[in-house]
């Protein structure tokens, strides 16, 4: 792997109705090769790859209300090697990728009741079209830890068994990591959920919540060579989760749960035509989780 070398920026106001920041990164991935190196030439890559991520938070809250927001959008110069393609159809690309992240919800405190809280979140990239044209639409962030649902952000290194070929089996490029909108060899993705907590009266060390996410690809066409990928499916899948937590103190958590995890379209073309054909049935998970923090 190619030494990166990532250098930022992240400057915040506190002190307003909306806390706001704004944050500059750029992460360089140095090349081995010789200056010149045609850059889809995978032994021997040239020039290096100049990535920049920049944009702004703002986080706005009041009477127990609150809405989180992120943008952040891409520039430099994309020379990485993409899988399956050769120089020059590998010519070095622009970056110009844009993300967007909003978490909204409210806290209502029902007396002899407790506390209930609705929330939404919805992740958005804007996706590449394909991977031959000069201009890298897709989103690619340098380190990414947006990681929702129970069963698809737990498994994001090719962990999780769907049909028996892996959820990131599935997905264009193999292991890929399933944490953030996207990367440099997959395709964007669209991530929307909803949810409920609730935190009974004479009980305020549990919390039990239920969630819903959906999870989709922005685009159909996915693969280096430009062709729809799973005849043009772009669902992923759904996943629906029920956790209890139980704040043991400020420093230790428990929570414990079911999780499961309906492959999609995408998953379910995937399988299909894999020799052997694999299967997509649903997955379901019992989990039990002990955080403590130091």
């Amino acid at each position: 792997m190619n030494d990166t070398t990532a250098t930022g920026i992240d400057v915040g106001v506190k002190k307003l109705p909306v806390k706001a920041n704004v944050f500059i990164w750029n992460a360089v991935t140095h090349a081995n090769g010789q200056l010149g190196t045609a850059p889809g030439t995978a032994s021997t890559p040239g020039l290096n790859d100049n990535l920049w991520v920049y944009g702004a938070k703002l986080r706005a809250e009041g009477m127990g209300a609150w809405i989180n927001a992120t943008v952040a959008l891409n520039a430099g110069t994309n020379r990485t090697v993409t899988a399956g393609i050769t120089y020059p159809t590998a010519a070095s690309a622009n970056y110009s990728g844009k993300a967007l992240l909003l978490d909204l919800g409210y806290k209502a405190d029902i007396s002899n009741v407790g506390g209930i809280t609705p929330w939404a979140n919805f992740g958005w990239g804007s996706g590449r079209h394909d991977a031959r044209s000069n201009k890298n639409e897709g989103f690619t962030a340098i380190a990414s830890d947006y990681r929702p649902g129970v069963i698809y952000g737990r498994f994001n290194s090719g962990a999780l068994a769907l049909g028996g070929s892996g959820l990131a089996g599935q997905l264009p490029g193999g292991g890929v990591s399933t944490a953030g909108l996207g990367n440099r060899q997959i395709g964007n993705r669209q991530i929307w959920g909803a949810g409920l907590k609730a935190t009974p009266a004479g009980l305020s060390k549990l919390t039990a919540g239920v969630s819903y996410w959906d999870f989709n690809y922005q685009y159909a066409t996915l693969g280096a060579t430009g062709v729809s990928a799973a005849n043009g499916n772009r669902h992923i899948g759904s996943e629906f989760d029920l956790q209890i937590d139980w704040a043991h103190s400020e420093n230790v958590v428990l929570d414990a749960g079911w999780a499961v995890f309906n492959p999609g379209g995408y998953v379910k073309e995937q399988n299909r035509t894999t020799s052997p054909v694999t299967g997509t049935n649903s997955v379901n998970m019992l989990f039990a989780d002990l955080g403590i923090k130091f």
